[in-house]
């Protein structure tokens, strides 16, 4: 079983994210947290294989998130999902160091695959997030690598 927490600051997200998540097999959401402070102490207390962390353009406080959780707890995998797909998101990237990137466009089968390879202990990098589409139309085709 793989015990996931998941953090998004808005709460736009992790409503649906949570329901994708505990109606798949192997699958344990632990917790939801809003913020910093509480995601601490969500993964501090629940102990999860992954956190899923929601990261905004807009407001990079969940990318601040995601890089305090790495530093706190070296062992737990992240996997970011980027809301927008602001050229600010893709810059900061390196410094999030996540274990794998989706775009909240790819869709719930690509969360699930790419929260499945992260948690085994590989990366995962939306196909969405590597090679944006050039139009709307295509967004939808794509999908994780």
């Amino acid at each position: 079983m793989t015990n996931v927490v998941v953090v998004d600051d808005h709460r736009g997200l992790s409503p649906d994210l949570h329901a994708v998540l505990g109606t798949e097999p192997g699958l344990q959401v632990v917790g939801r947290a809003e913020g910093g402070d509480e995601a601490i102490a969500l993964v501090e207390r629940t102990v999860p294989d992954v956190a899923v962390v929601c990261v905004r353009s807009s407001d990079l406080s969940g990318m601040g998130i995601g890089i305090a959780l790495r530093t706190l707890f070296p062992g737990l995998r992240i996997l970011a999902i980027l809301t927008s797909e602001g050229e600010n998101e893709r810059r900061l990237l390196p410094d999030l160091a996540a274990h794998g990137v989706i775009s909240q466009t790819a869709g719930p089968a690509a969360v699930i695959v790419g929260l499945g390879v992260v948690a085994e202990g590989g990366t995962f990098l939306d196909q969405l997030v590597a090679d944006p589409p050039t139009s709307p139309e295509l967004a939808g085709e794509a999908g994780g690598r």
